[in-house]
């Protein structure tokens, strides 16, 4: 998120090609029926590509704010978890169904907490973090749960989808309590926690939101500074170059980074 994403475009390429590509692998064993390439391609559709694009659209939806290549890349990196997962359940099925199971059980809980993180640190979103990986676990474990082949037998899909919910949210619970264990010193000695901060840095750096000039605020100290000015006289006026004594820090648009480009434009608008 820190270096330049590819094009929507090819992301959204990636999402079907990915998905075509699993499913032409899936169905290997069938190479040379007439049928091969129909199946593979629809079967590759609907256990990936579709459910990550629908996982996109909604996120969107409820989210316009957010740059939707951004979403896309995020339903891409669960996409590539769940195929990953996908490949070695159906690899462990014939050894073992219940450990091609328990893989599949194993992946989507990775990708919920995947999901989870982004939306909360990189989204931004406190609570509906939670909703979005939710509704991105449910498009893909309906679509799961259709295909025979990789999950046979699956029984009535409420008994599935609490099997699948609780292990997601069991590793939820483990990544709850590792945050609470890091975040207690900052919290306090700062009254801020350490996931908090990184919050309002992303929020910060990402959409130029105020957050962490606010946190700053509140646990900070007023104090004096020099200021040096140096003048430079011309024919027709003088110009100054004025440095405070500070370290802004690398907070955007806060200081550091953005702030000499910042005076520049003040500049160029006034004169």
């Amino acid at each position: 998120y820190f270096i330049s994403l590819p094009p929507t475009r090819y992301l959204l390429l990636a999402i079907l090609l990915l998905g075509v590509a699993f499913g032409l692998m899936m169905n290997v064993q069938s190479y040379g029926r007439p049928e091969f390439f129909q199946d593979a391609i629809i079967d590759g559709l609907m256990l990936l590509s579709i459910p990550a694009l629908l996982s996109s659209i909604v996120v969107k939806t409820m989210s316009m704010k957010t740059p939707f290549r951004r979403i896309v890349a995020t339903a891409l990196g669960g996409e590539i978890v769940y195929a990953l997962a996908y490949t070695l359940s159906l690899l462990l099925a014939g050894i073992d169904p219940l450990w091609g199971q328990l893989v599949l059980l194993v992946g989507s809980a990775l990708v919920f907490i995947f999901w989870y993180t982004i939306a909360r640190f990189v989204f931004i979103f406190k609570y509906r973090s939670i909703l979005f990986a939710i509704l991105q676990l449910m498009f893909y474990l309906v679509f799961l749960m259709s295909n025979k082949v990789l999950y046979a037998s699956p029984g009535p899909f409420i008994d599935v989808a609490i099997r699948f919910y609780v292990s997601a949210f069991i590793l939820l619970l483990s990544l709850v309590i590792f945050f609470f264990i890091i975040n207690a010193p900052m919290k306090k000695n700062l009254g801020v926690s350490s996931t908090d901060a990184a919050s309002y840095f992303f929020s910060q750096w990402l959409y130029h939101n105020k957050d962490m000039e606010k946190a700053l605020e509140a646990v900070g100290e007023g104090a004096k500074t020099i200021i040096h000015t140096m003048g430079f006289r011309r024919a027709k006026d003088t110009v100054y170059f004025v440095t405070p004594y500070i370290h802004f820090g690398p907070f955007g648009n806060l200081g550091g980074s953005e702030f000499s480009h910042l005076i520049s434009q003040e500049i160029e608008t006034r004169y």
